[in-house]
């Protein structure tokens, strides 16, 4: 402010790039805790054409023969997104993980 630059200014050439590191790691997280939600949809979804990944391979295994192969082909389907998004976001998860614990 004292070298006459706005609020929004500020904001995007101090604030944002420092913030850049912390609000990726929220994002990646957020998204990997929406992916794996489980309770959710199971309630609120009333045909099984709407639920979740998550939801399908838990009903997988009502019965008395389970069939193993099938639940862990359709686990590894399910898992492939969030490991993709946690290898495209390794090194800001790490920087935001890290960030507060920096002395000095």
């Amino acid at each position: 402010l004292l070298d006459g630059a706005s609020k929004i200014r500020v904001f995007f050439t101090l604030i944002l790039p420092m913030a850049k590191a912390p609000i990726s790691t929220l994002a990646i997280l957020t998204y990997i805790t929406a992916w794996n939600d489980y309770f959710w949809p199971l309630l609120v979804t009333t045909k099984s054409t709407m639920r979740t990944v998550q939801v399908g391979v838990a009903q997988l295994v009502a019965g008395d023969v389970v069939d193993y192969s099938q639940i862990l082909a359709s686990a590894m389907i399910a898992i492939i997104p969030t490991v993709v998004a946690y290898i495209f976001g390794q090194d800001y998860i790490i920087k935001g993980m890290t960030a507060g614990g920096v002395k000095g």
